[in-house]
């Protein structure tokens, strides 16, 4: 009787770590490991039986440690003990690869498969007999989410081939009712444990998201810019940014239509955007801050078969990089 008082202790330990499981901020952790027990009522089938009455019908009491790797799909191993009231013992190492479908949020029924290595032992007055192999496992369940961290479960399993003819030899076959816990884990939130540290100092920084890019057209053949009104109030914001903070960078880029050679329009474009650069230099903005480059006819936003796509193409793009700030 002591398997069965240490299999019922363990079951109410599972239980009632159930319940403060409920208090606290869980999540499904994968994979994580588990511990469980099932206690069980095994009869056999296929007896074939050497001398005596071996094993007719007995308690059984089984422990695993598995781990979890999805929440349908887990590996365990155990020990289960199959308990008898003569001087008859049997005994399992086994493990098993587990799969459950979930029909609802907290209700699957699943399937096992695996292999089994059993112990048999006959110790009668005259005669002490051992016998020892492997056998296949098969376990068919349903089980049920008590807590997120503890499940029951109800199911029936088969062992083929049980013992040899020496002792005996059956099929096993055992009803049992068992619970889990599983180690999940607590739900962190990791830079809020990090700045809770003595002695780290965490810095949160802003991040300047890239701009749109500010559009200067050009006339035909031209190089020069020398602003206006309209263009002043277009780059105040593009100026204001690159003073403020020294870490930004602003991009110049120059473009021309197709017109001409392609080795001319590579040194129009440039020269396009050197000219905005110089512009931008009278009103404080460091020449560090500021990436100069033309592209020539390439990249064009519109047709250059028409006068009016040309027009578009002729232009100075001003855009500012994405920059981290305090």
């Amino acid at each position: 009787m002591m398997f069965f008082k240490k299999a019922a202790i363990l079951s109410v330990l599972l239980c009632s770590l159930s319940f403060e499981s409920f208090s606290q901020d869980q999540v499904d952790i994968y994979p994580h490991l588990y511990v469980g027990t099932n206690v069980g009522y095994q009869f056999e089938s296929d007896i074939k039986i050497k001398s005596g009455d071996y094993y007719n019908k007995n308690s059984t009491y089984e422990f695993f440690v598995g781990s979890q790797f999805s929440k349908e799909l887990s590996l365990d191993f155990g020990y289960e003990y199959h308990y008898s009231n003569d001087d008859n013992e049997l005994s399992f190492l086994q493990s098993s690869l587990r799969y459950d479908w979930y029909f609802t949020n907290d209700w699957s029924v699943y399937f096992k498969g695996g292999i089994a290595y059993w112990m048999e032992g006959a110790y009668q007055k005259n005669t002490n007999t051992q016998a020892s192999g492997f056998s296949p496992v098969g376990s068919l369940g349903v089980n049920y989410r008590l807590s997120p961290n503890v499940n029951i479960q109800v199911g029936y399993k088969f062992i083929n081939n049980v013992g040899d003819s020496s002792l005996s030899n059956y099929d096993s076959n055992v009803i049992f009712l068992g619970a889990t816990y599983h180690f999940k884990g607590e739900k962190v939130d990791f830079l809020s444990a990090v700045e809770a540290l003595p002695f780290v100092d965490i810095k949160k920084e802003k991040v300047f998201k890239a701009t749109d890019p500010v559009i200067i057209s050009f006339d035909s053949e031209s190089s020069t810019f020398e602003g206006d009104k309209e263009m002043n109030y277009l780059l105040e914001r593009f100026v204001n940014v690159l003073i403020k903070y020294p870490q930004a960078k602003g991009r110049i880029t120059g473009y021309t239509d197709s017109s001409g050679s392609s080795e001319y329009n590579q040194r129009l474009s440039l020269k396009r955007a050197q000219s905005v650069a110089q512009y931008l230099y009278k009103y404080g903005v460091s020449a560090d801050q500021l990436i100069i480059e033309g592209a020539g006819e390439f990249q064009p936003i519109a047709s250059n078969k028409t006068d009016e796509g040309r027009k578009k193409n002729r232009r100075v793009e001003l855009n500012i990089r994405q920059f981290k700030y305090d």
